[in-house]
């Protein structure tokens, strides 16, 4: 396996380890709420692949454009774990 491929798979399993961490943290009403941060990094991963692999002519190219794809959902999960912590703050509203 490429190097690109095992990197995007690391960040792919570090957003699921980050959401459960984050779920175990949360009060016991709203767990179940950390998953929805995987949706929304999945979709953007997804959407990264949807528009990057348009003219991809090898699989170098393909592996580049999983890493973007992996990386950007990476972040996105990150991003919304945050904004779901910071909402889940005794006095947060």
């Amino acid at each position: 396996m490429d190097t690109q491929v095992t990197i995007a798979l690391v960040l792919i399993g570090l957003a699921g380890v980050s959401a459960g961490f984050v779920g175990i943290l949360l009060p016991p009403g709203e767990r179940i709420a950390a998953a929805l941060p995987l949706v929304v990094g999945a979709g953007v991963g997804l959407v990264t692949l949807a528009i990057g692999s348009n003219g991809v002519e090898s699989d170098e190219q393909f592996e580049a454009v999983f890493l973007w794809g992996a990386a950007l959902g990476f972040v996105a999960t990150c991003a919304a774990l945050a904004a779901l912590w910071f909402r889940a703050r005794p006095g947060a509203g």
